[in-house]
């Protein structure tokens, strides 16, 4: 007659791992969850937890509790009491490095500066000059505030190409112009140039920057977008967004760049598309959208970034490390994540209407800065 086993020893033979403990692991990046397989060692070491289970000390830590569970089995020994482990296992960040090493670090750092051009870009943004606009110190106060911070953004980017910056890219922000759309033209009183001369003096200032940036760089980029002052036709459904004053001056200014190849064969120029408003340049590696700013109001300028990107059709403003506008009259920047809005100055030197209104005279100036890899920084109002 065959032995048998009392019905309570058959059920803790029959007894398998508890439901959610089999062995295994769940990884994700450099964090993870281990269940280790059941064992008659019951060794909770954590070194220990970490080698019998693949990982290495050196590299890996257990982030948190470590829990257990204890089960009876059959085993070729007979039935034995079984534990298996679970735990959060984490990659050890340099945070977690000893301070003395950290120190060594720093001793040992030698700072060795290279001469010769950077990967970086140097950039001067320019705009609201509203040539022609009586108030203040007039268009000429205006003109020789533009052409100082030209050849300050020159002398400036001439420094830089020692060491941290390659290329020059120049951004016209628009409003160049006072023009005679704003306000239905009810400030053309208020107006000292005709809308021709204020044409032809933008197109002399675009020319000149250009002069002054060109010879020192073997790539130079130049961007000019729409404002609302410069606005060739205001009138509802009569022409496109594109149709600018501001822009046909930058397209007048290549034209006859391109009858001199020899001196201006490595500038490139970049307008809107048509019926758009903005230009989306990848900058030597750091994609910049240009944006006059009048697209939105005061401080909505995320809201309009991020519903703009929301476009599937245009994907210009998804990609944009940095958001570049003006309009505001005053410099501001501010980040969020890894993007960067930023807004230029003004060159003129005042709105009297606006300076009666709120005291604010503003602080003319072009604005000057850098960028590489999607990121910006050394900004200086010039």
């Amino acid at each position: 007659m065959l032995a048998t086993k009392p019905a309570v020893e058959l059920a803790a033979v029959q007894r398998q791992a508890p439901k959610g403990w089999q062995a295994g692991k769940e990884m994700i990046g450099d964090e993870g969850i281990v269940t280790t397989r059941g064992t008659t060692e019951v060794d909770a070491r954590e070194e220990t937890l970490l080698t019998n289970s693949g990982f290495d000390p050196a590299e890996w830590q257990i982030a948190g509790p470590i829990r257990h569970s204890t089960w009876e089995a059959q085993t070729p020994s007979g039935i034995q009491e079984l534990t298996s482990f679970r735990f959060n296992v984490q990659r050890i960040s340099p945070s977690t490095s000893n301070i003395e090493e950290l120190l060594k670090n720093v001793r040992r750092r030698k700072s060795t500066p290279k001469p010769g051009a950077g990967a970086g870009t140097f950039h001067f943004a320019n705009g609201d000059f509203q040539f022609g606009k009586a108030d203040g110190d007039g268009s000429a106060g205006t003109l020789n505030r533009v052409l100082e911070s030209i050849d300050r953004g020159a002398a400036a980017f001439r420094q830089s190409r020692k060491g941290s910056t390659a290329f020059a890219h120049i951004s016209f922000m628009g409003d160049c112009i006072e023009g005679f759309v704003s306000g239905g033209g009810s400030r053309a009183w208020r107006t000292e140039l005709t809308l021709t001369e204020q044409l032809r003096l933008t197109r002399r200032v675009f020319l000149y920057a250009i002069d002054q940036f060109a010879p020192l760089t073997e790539k130079l980029t130049v961007v000019s977008v729409p404002g609302n002052h410069d606005e060739a036709v205001r009138s509802p459904g009569m022409t496109t967004y594109d149709d600018s004053f501001a822009v046909d001056a930058l397209v007048a200014v290549t034209d006859a760049m391109a009858l001199n190849p020899a001196v201006y064969g490595h500038v490139e120029t970049f307008v809107p598309r048509k019926d758009e408003l903005g230009v989306t340049l990848d900058v030597n590696g750091t994609v910049v959208h240009h944006y006059h700013g009048h697209q939105h109001r005061q401080g909505k300028h995320w809201d309009w970034w991020q519903g703009s990107a929301f476009d599937r059709r245009y994907p210009d403003l998804y990609q944009a490390d940095i958001s570049l506008s003006a309009h505001g009259h005053r410099f501001q920047l501010e980040t969020k994540g890894d993007r960067t809005w930023i807004m230029t100055p003004a060159q003129e030197q005042e709105s009297t209407w606006w300076r009666h209104r709120t005291g604010d005279r503003g602080a003319p100036g072009a604005l000057i800065f850098t960028t590489e890899g999607g990121r910006a920084g050394g900004f200086t109002v010039v």
